[in-house]
């Protein structure tokens, strides 16, 4: 899902997910968030959201999905 939706615009096919307090729920997140965006910044090759999280919800306990477990490396 790290993955740009304008390049790659099908990458939630397959992927279950529910809509909570109108909120798209991912079945397999541990976790949800539901924010409202304050500000958008760009942000050289990416567009930086800041957002107030207003709900949230728990769905499972588990180990948490990091940088490391996705093969993603950030630069800083």
């Amino acid at each position: 899902l790290g993955k740009s939706a304008l390049k790659h615009p099908t990458k939630m096919t397959g992927i279950a997910y529910d809509i909570q307090n109108g909120y798209l729920v991912l079945r397999e997140a541990l976790a949800w968030l539901g924010c409202t965006v304050q500000h958008v910044v760009p942000a050289g090759d990416s567009t930086l959201f800041v957002a107030e999280v207003v709900e949230a919800g728990l769905l499972a306990e588990g180990p948490p999905l990091t940088m490391h477990e996705t093969g993603f490396r950030h630069a800083g």
